[in-house]
C-alpha cells in the first residue's frame, strides 16, 4: 500500500535509535520498559525518542502530502496516541 510505503520511507530517514523506538512501540507493540531494555536506555529516554520520532516523521511526510496520525488510543494517556499502529494518508486539498 502506498501509505505504508510512505511511513517506511519516513522511518528510513530517522536516526537509527529513534527509528528503532518507533518500530518497537508501534509495530511490535513493545512496552516502554521492553524498549528501554532493548535499546539500553532509561525508560524516560524511550518516551522522548518516541515523541521526537513522531514529530520528525510528521515533518518528513507532511511536505510530501501525507498526514501522520494515530489509530488507537493509548489508555495511559488522555489524548489520542497510537499504541498499536501508525499510519499516513494523503492530505486532501
Amino acid at each position: 500500500r502506498q501509505e505504508r510505503a510512505a511511513v517506511e520511507r519516513g522511518l528510513a530517514g530517522l536516526r537509527p535509535q529513534v527509528r528503532s523506538a518507533l518500530v518497537l512501540h508501534y509495530f511490535e507493540e513493545r512496552s516502554y520498559q521492553e524498549i528501554a531494555e532493548v535499546l539500553q536506555v532509561p525508560i524516560g529516554t524511550v518516551g522522548t525518542l518516541i515523541h521526537r520520532g513522531r514529530g520528525a516523521l510528521r515533518a518528513l511526510l507532511e511536505p510530501k502530502g501525507y498526514a501522520v496520525y494515530s489509530t488507537v488510543q493509548d489508555p495511559r494517556h488522555s489524548y489520542p496516541m497510537a499504541r498499536l499502529s501508525m499510519a499516513a494518508e494523503p492530505i486532501s486539498s
